[in-house]
């Protein structure tokens, strides 16, 4: 199941893709910021740090995916024209990390494990080689989920770390404008954290309604629970 991350590297570039991506909370992502790298939930916790809690945790530690990074090959907010489910904040990083001789163990799925069951073999779950991959590769799947394996440690940055893109989802709660608290809070993250910012870019996403779905679906779809598990930060 463990794929050469050169031979990956040389696909993905053919293909034409020169990003990874990770969305998350603003929660998580100021975590992230502050530590200077992605990190997997379960090292997270064993760290004692701050993360939100997803409703996908059960079924990650019983399919054993607690200590995996998880990266999509494209945006997906851009590609289907509505918010990350994951969150409103969205790391755009290098495909040159996966260059990285100390990069963890890189498994592609082929399907998002919360649609995975408990019946099946990980010859279902996840591409053998990187042939059975270019067989079957969708560059638009948000099926085919790269993933870092076994992750006991950080994914610094370094200088993979190409962009921070931040939705404004235009909508608020009562007196809570989501937006502006999510903003201050990445913020006070960069500018506490030991990595240096100064050259990756800052993005806020401000779709407009007839080119993205996502602030129709902000205001109509997600409740003000979502919202605060999105934006707040304890």
């Amino acid at each position: 199941m463990e794929l050469n991350n050169l031979e990956l590297y040389s696909f993905l570039e053919q293909e034409g893709i020169k990003y990874l991506y990770h969305a998350n909370t603003v929660q998580t992502a100021c975590t992230f910021i502050e530590q200077g790298g992605l990190l997997s939930r379960g090292l997270v916790e064993d760290k004692n740090l701050i993360q939100t809690p997803q409703q996908s945790d059960k079924d990650d530690k019983a399919f054993n995916v607690w200590y995996d990074i998880f990266l999509d090959n494209h945006d997906l907010h851009a590609s289907f024209k509505r918010q990350n489910k994951y969150g409103p904040v969205l790391f755009k990083i290098s495909i040159d990390i996966l260059n990285d001789k100390n990069i963890p163990p890189i498994w592609i799925t082929k399907d998002n494990p919360m649609f995975w069951n408990e019946g099946q073999s990980e010859n279902n779950r996840y591409y053998q080689d990187i042939t059975e991959l270019k067989n079957e590769y969708n560059i638009d799947s948000y099926k085919q989920m790269i993933t870092l394996r076994f992750s006991h440690t950080p994914l610094f940055f370094k200088d993979n770390l190409i962009e921070i893109i931040y939705d404004n989802p235009g909508v608020k709660c009562g007196e809570t404008h989501f937006y502006q608290y999510g903003k201050d809070a990445l913020s006070n993250a960069i500018k506490n954290s030991k990595f240096d910012f100064s050259n990756v870019a800052r993005k806020v996403r401000d779709c407009k309604p007839n080119e993205c779905y996502c602030k129709d679906n902000y205001l109509k779809e997600v409740s003000c629970d979502t919202l605060m598990r999105y934006y707040l930060v304890q």
